[in-house]
Formats: structure tokens, C-alpha cells, sequence
């Protein structure tokens, strides 16, 4: 059975051109719809090497995550309040969003945000050392003390 993920690795292959002799770098999220046994034998076979990500680390892991979402986040932000403050009384509509898509996406995705994407993870230059001790240390919420009202085993 073709995936969805299965069509797009093939849409990746043509263009790029890669082989078993000229390999390029896919990075996944671990999701269990992007990995399967077609698509692996596919990219293995086309010269795709797949890297996947720990579950929940994309946002420190992922190039794109890291260097242009945000920035494209800020600068659509950017736009959509401009147009907002051009247009004083008009309803916003679907016709407006590609332009201001495109004016965000234009001054996001600029080659220094990408590559500071791929250094900012450590995978190019690889650096093993761009996460710090407290990068791994458990979310902090837990260690909240508890409320007063709050009894545990029949203590408050």
C-alpha cells in the first residue's frame, strides 16, 4: 500500500537527483506514518539517508524548527498587522494570505536562517556538545510544590 509518505519521498528523488553514490540527508520526526518498510527500502535503494528524531524533540532537534518557523511566525505576524493597519475596517479574506504569505516567507527564508537551522542542532558542523546539562534535565512544572489544600496519603 502507496503512503502519502511513500509519494513525497519519490517527489524528493527525481529532482534531486541523488544516488547510492550521491546521498543526500531526510530528517523525520518519528512518527509512525513517515517510516515504513517501502519507503526505507526506497531510500535506501535511491541513496536517501533518513534520519529520524526522538519523539517530542523537533523543536530543539529539527533545522526548520529551530531557524525559520519562528522567524516566518514573526514576520507573518509582522504582515498580517500591517495589511491589518492599512486596511482599517476591511475583513481579512483568503485572497489576501498568499501576498502575506509570500511577504513573510521571502524575509524568513533566507539562506542565514537556514544554515544557522543546521548548525543551531549540532548536525552541521556536527557538535555534540550544542546541548547543555539542563537541556536534558525534566520540565520544571514538576517540581512545583504543592498547594496547601492539597493532601497526599491522607496528609495535608
Amino acid at each position: 500500500m502507496k503512503s502519502y509518505s511513500f509519494d513525497y519521498l519519490q517527489h524528493v528523488i527525481t529532482p534531486t537527483r541523488c544516488s547510492v553514490d550521491h546521498n543526500i540527508l531526510m530528517i523525520l520526526d518519528n512518527h509512525k506514518l513517515h517510516i515504513s518498510i517501502q519507503c526505507i527500502d526506497t531510500a535506501k535503494e535511491n541513496g536517501v539517508v533518513l534520519l529520524t528524531l526522538p519523539p517530542h524533540t523537533s523543536h530543539r532537534l529539527q533545522p526548520l524548527d529551530v531557524s525559520w518557523y519562528g522567524s516566518f511566525k514573526r514576520t507573518y505576524a509582522v504582515a498580517m498587522d500591517n495589511w491589518m493597519r492599512s486596511n482599517t475596517g476591511k475583513t481579512l479574506t483568503i485572497y489576501e494570505i498568499p501576498v502575506l504569505v509570500k511577504e513573510a516567507q521571502l524575509s524568513a527564508m533566507v539562506p542565514r536562517n537556514v544554515i544557522s537551522g543546521f548548525s543551531n542542532t549540532g548536525i552541521y558542523p556536527f557538535n555534540s556538545d550544542c546541548f547543555t546539562e539542563s537541556d536534558y534535565a525534566p520540565a520544571t512544572v514538576t517540581d512545583r510544590e504543592l498547594p496547601e489544600d492539597h493532601q497526599v496519603d491522607g496528609v495535608s
